[in-house]
Formats: structure tokens, C-alpha cells, sequence
């Protein structure tokens, strides 16, 4: 083959992908609606929601001394929180374990659209953050919290897992899973490809009805992605595109006023649980 055609074919194979770079990136990428999902088990009793859609949903119920709830919010602040107590002192009645378990999930999808930046690496930075909590005391009372957060796509995932766990009767409710929390971190992407963010916390606490004395059990985990940016000089043209309905913010102080508010919010979870009367039996 001659010098002059393979030439040609290589000029023909550079235009080709600058042509299908162009075409790819010339409108931003169909991105998932937002998937969201809330199961809440009491003493056997399963509520289960499931929507996509621009909505923030919750959904919460109690049955004597145990209680649970689940969220998820979108908009600027995508987070899924949720929370699951059981405080049990049954006198005169069989012994025996009750409590329950719970979780939120938020999947949705994002993008780096840049109509010139083709599939070039672009470095972002995840502002993470998760805040779980376990506790248990009495006979035999054992609480669960975890956060989950997995970004996936273009042949590229990487996932994250916080767990923090509390037993009474000396077993480990966490095993060989993840005991860090969920911090911000950096991640090298791909501009114009789409990745899906997967936010879960899972709740569980049980509790043990006996002849005399309180057993008690408490579990309650956040987790939420209130930015991504491009670390550097963003890419000429460059911008984030996101599922309906999730708007993340970048600036730090957004991030930082996300972080308050999830320990408010904590706070608050902590002081109903104190306050939540102790039943005397069951229904």
C-alpha cells in the first residue's frame, strides 16, 4: 500500500471520529428519570414504595414500641436518610425478639456534556458524605446502620460501603463489612458519557422481650451527594447534566450548610428516640 493512500486513510479515520465525537456530544445525553425506592419491614409487616419520578417521597409507621421511617429528597441536595428504633419491656409475657428494618435508595443519572470535549478524561470531585449510628443495650439487642454509594458507566464503577453495628450478646452485626465513613473523593471520568449514582441506607434494630428489664435497640444512617465539580479549569464549553429533578450544587459553602443540616438532623432523630415512651407489651 502506497505512502499517499495510507495517508488518505488516516486522514479519513481522523475526520470519521472527530464526525462521531461531533455527533455524539452535539445535544446533551437522555438521562434516567430518577429511580426511588422505600421498604419499611415492622414485626413483619412490609410497606413498600416505589416511584420515578421529580418527587421527594417519604414514608414512616411505628407499632407499639418500635418505629421506622424512610426518606429520599432530591433537588440541590440528593440525600437518602432513614431510621429504625425498638425499646421493649414486656413483664409477665414470653420472651422473644421484635424490631424491624428499613431502607432508602435514590438511583439517578449525570453527565460532563461538552459538544468539543469528545470522550476526553475530565477530573471531578464527589462531595460524599454519610453519618451512621448503632446502639443497643438490655438482653440481646442488636441494631445495624449502613450507607451504600456506587457511581457506574462507561465501563467504569466504583462502589462504597459504611457500616456501624451494636450487639448486646457479643456478635458482630457488621462482619467483614466497610467500617469508614463515606468521605468526598475524586474520581477521572469520561466527558459525554452517562454514569448513574446509586445512594442506599439500610436500618435494623432488634430487641428482646423479657420478664424483667428494658431492652432497647436503635439504628439511624444518611448519606447524601450535595456536588460534583471538575477539579481544575473546567473544559472549554463544559457543563454537568443531571436526571430530572437533581440539581447538585457545587459551591463549598452549600456543602458545608448540607453537612449542618444532616447533623441537625441527626440530632433531632436522637432526641425522639429518647423521648419515645417505652411500651408494655405487645399489641
Amino acid at each position: 500500500m502506497s505512502h499517499h493512500r495510507l495517508a488518505r486513510l488516516a486522514l479519513l479515520a481522523t475526520g470519521l471520529a472527530a464526525l462521531a465525537n461531533s455527533a455524539i456530544a452535539a445535544s446533551p445525553p437522555s438521562l434516567a428519570t430518577p429511580d426511588i425506592t422505600h421498604v419499611l419491614n415492622i414485626r413483619g409487616e412490609q410497606q413498600v414504595s416505589h416511584a420515578k419520578g421529580y418527587q421527594s417521597l417519604g414514608t414512616s409507621d411505628s407499632k407499639g414500641s418500635t418505629s421506622g421511617s424512610s426518606t429520599v429528597t432530591l433537588g440541590s441536595n440528593p440525600s437518602v436518610s432513614t431510621d429504625m428504633a425498638e425499646q421493649t419491656r414486656n413483664i409477665g409475657a414470653a420472651a422473644g425478639l421484635h424490631g424491624g428494618s428499613t431502607y432508602s435508595q435514590l438511583i439517578y443519572q449525570f453527565a460532563y456534556f461538552n459538544p468539543d470535549g469528545g470522550y476526553g478524561n475530565v477530573a471531578v470531585h464527589v462531595n460524599a458524605i454519610d453519618n451512621v449510628h448503632a446502639s443497643a443495650s438490655g438482653i440481646s439487642a442488636s441494631a445495624t446502620a449502613e450507607s451504600f454509594l456506587e457511581i457506574s458507566g462507561g465501563g467504569f464503577s466504583t462502589y462504597l460501603n459504611h457500616c456501624a453495628g451494636a450487639d448486646t450478646a457479643g456478635r458482630t452485626p457488621c462482619g467483614n463489612k466497610g467500617t469508614a465513613a463515606i468521605l468526598p473523593f475524586d474520581l477521572t471520568l469520561k466527558q459525554n458519557t452517562v454514569y448513574t449514582v446509586r445512594l442506599r441506607v439500610d436500618a435494623q434494630s432488634i430487641a428482646n422481650y423479657e420478664l424483667a428489664g428494658l431492652s432497647q435497640a436503635s439504628a439511624w444512617a444518611e448519606l447524601a451527594i450535595p456536588g460534583l465539580s471538575v477539579i481544575g479549569t473546567s473544559p472549554s464549553g463544559g457543563r454537568f447534566v443531571f436526571s430530572g429533578g437533581i440539581t447538585p450544587v457545587s459551591e463549598p459553602a452549600s456543602w458545608a450548610l448540607m453537612m449542618g443540616g444532616m447533623g441537625l438532623v441527626a440530632g433531632a432523630a436522637r432526641r425522639r428516640r429518647k423521648a419515645a415512651p417505652v411500651a408494655g407489651g405487645l399489641e
